[in-house]
């Protein structure tokens, strides 16, 4: 083979430069077929032809794949890559389809649609949800829900006129580049036939359908190219952030395990008006249902010793006189024993009609290991009233920065094994439901809340407050380091983290998006120079015909 092809080697060279001199009007495929005769002559052979043919091949395939995405629609100085045929009737051809193609191609109509969404949106904001009727639905008898009820109607009907010219213009499914070939106009076809939907009489749940007008406002993500480009960047991330995600939860365990060890059960502790719990005798729960809700009339309730609170006054009068012995005297006659109840309680506190929840028995003890070697395994019909005048959490062990003052006791609602002491679980729940203690929604108690408290640290809202609540329970020093080291690794390192990376893929997104520019620009300007040289060969071989020269149409077909 090889002296086969030494010996036509001649022949090829001379096939190459005629190929060449046939293809000066730029015709790729046998300009390529000659390069590769040349490259292969000096004993390619058989494996020269076999190269060539691979070639070719993907040649070929390139120009289907590009004649698959060539634009088919020429408006407004834009190329529109539509189906050929829409709703099976109106081809490229139809005169009535490129004037729909050439309407919603202009920008005044994208314009005109921005300002519809920006309307609907302003409209939508002003519904007023405190006025409902019995059944649920809004009532229109307020004059900002009979405006939105009323532009419904236009709007729905102004989206789908838009949504059907769409469809003729660019077809519905099949082909490439129709309608629902695009994510983005799938959304706007599922909020437009939720709102037609929606107006169709004693349809059952119309208020679910209705409520997907919510999503209008996302419709502005297909018209306006900085959002669609931001979304984008923000979906691609996703796989990014997943391994960033996966660390942030790896420092949540960490944190919320080692908070869930130190603090478990210390939020509940407040300061308590009696030294153990009390029961009411002959209330069906052992508590009046003024101690229920709010905790401030439960705890004035029993704020009504006359004597006790007449003898605290006066000592404290003494104090801020600056008597001798006034603080001594102040803080006995803070407290007194109550002969009824057998314990100490505060000297303003009326225990009238109560006694003593489970006499004999300890509140706390360190010799219980498991919850059930405390008597508090079984709930009790008790309460345990509350100062509603400190909302801070006590400290139960002594080491934390907030102790009860004169006449207090700190104590919770659970014991020192987490057992619930009380019957009624709203009221065992309801000791730290104050605004100053988050309303009770941080704690330490389980896993859940407490990477429920780590998150709400970490994004820096009100993460101070979680901070003192720790510190007053169990020590300044320890909650001071825990939540500076969480906000410093948190906050600051790995939400930053998120950000970079939702930069990073954004900044890809936009470098992508302006070599596509490019890419296209550079693609109209081949089509348009090739344009032009057919033009002008075309113009040659005209004029060669015309004049029966053979040289002339030699040349031209050179």
């Amino acid at each position: 083979l090889s002296d086969a092809g030494a010996r036509t080697q001649p022949t090829w060279n001379r096939t190459a430069r005629l190929a060449r001199g046939v293809c000066q009007r730029g015709c790729g495929l046998p300009l390529l077929a000659a390069s590769a005769m040349s490259q292969h002559a000096g004993g390619a052979g058989i494996g020269g032809l076999g190269d060539l043919v691979q070639v070719t091949a993907a040649q070929e395939q390139a120009k289907r794949d590009q004649a698959k995405n060539k634009p088919n629609f020429a408006v407004h100085d834009k190329k529109l890559k539509f189906a050929k045929n829409s709703l099976f009737c109106l081809d490229e051809s139809s005169s009535f389809r490129w004037s729909v193609v050439w309407l919603i191609a202009h920008p005044v109509f994208e314009l005109v649609i921005l300002l519809l969404i920006i309307a609907n949106s302003i409209v939508l904001a002003m519904t007023n949800y405190s006025e409902v009727t019995a059944n649920g639905q809004l009532d229109t008898s307020d004059p900002f829900n009979r405006a939105v009820d009323e532009s419904e109607l236009v709007f729905t009907t102004l989206f789908a006129i838009e949504m059907v010219l769409k469809i003729i213009a660019m077809g519905f499914v099949l082909e490439r580049g129709a309608y629902l070939r695009d994510p983005w106009n799938v959304l706007d076809f599922i909020v437009v036939m939720a709102g037609l939907l929606g107006l169709i009489p004693g349809l059952p749940n119309v208020s679910a359908l209705r409520a997907i007008r919510v999503l209008r406002p996302l419709r502005s993500l297909t018209i306006v190219p900085g959002m669609r480009l931001l979304v984008m960047s923000l979906l691609r991330s996703i796989p990014a952030l997943l391994e960033v995600l996966l660390l942030l939860l790896f420092a949540f365990a960490i944190f919320g395990i080692l908070g869930l060890q130190l603090w478990a059960g210390l939020f509940h502790a407040r300061c308590r008006l009696t030294e153990a719990p009390v029961r009411m005798v002959g209330a069906p729960q052992g508590f009046p249902s003024e101690c229920l809700l709010p905790i401030e009339q439960c705890s004035a309730l029993f704020m009504s010793n006359a004597s006790g609170a007449a003898a605290l006054a006066a000592a404290k009068a003494s104090l801020e006189a600056g008597a001798d012995g006034a603080a001594a005297a102040y803080l006995a006659s803070a407290v007194r024993t109550d002969a009824g109840l057998g314990m100490r309680v505060a000297a303003e506190f009326n225990s009238t009609g109560l006694v003593a929840c489970l006499p004999g028995q300890p509140v706390e003890s360190g010799e219980w290991s498991v919850r059930e070697d405390s008597p508090w395994f079984t709930p009790q019909p008790c309460f345990w009233p509350v100062d509603a005048e400190d909302e801070r959490i006590c400290t139960l062990g002594g080491l934390g920065e907030h102790t009860c003052g004169a006449g207090r006791f700190c104590g919770s609602n659970y014991d020192s094994v987490q057992n619930p002491r009380f019957v009624n679980e709203l009221l065992t729940r309801w000791d730290n439901r104050v605004a100053g203690l988050n309303w009770g929604l941080t704690s330490f108690d389980h896993i859940l809340v407490a990477v429920l408290s780590i998150f709400q640290s970490i994004t820096m809202e009100g993460w101070t407050t979680i901070m003192y609540m720790v510190m007053d329970s169990y020590n300044g020093v320890v909650g001071g380091v825990y939540f500076v080291v969480l906000i410093l690794f948190g906050s600051f390192f790995l939400l930053n983290l998120l950000l970079a990376v939702i930069w990073e893929q954004f900044s890809e997104s936009q470098k992508q998006e302006e070599e596509d520019k490019a890419r296209l620009l550079q693609e109209k300007e081949d089509r348009d120079i090739e344009d032009l040289r057919n033009a002008g060969m075309r113009r040659d071989s005209g004029h060669g015909h015309s004049h029966g020269d053979p040289t002339a149409r030699s040349s031209g077909a050179d």
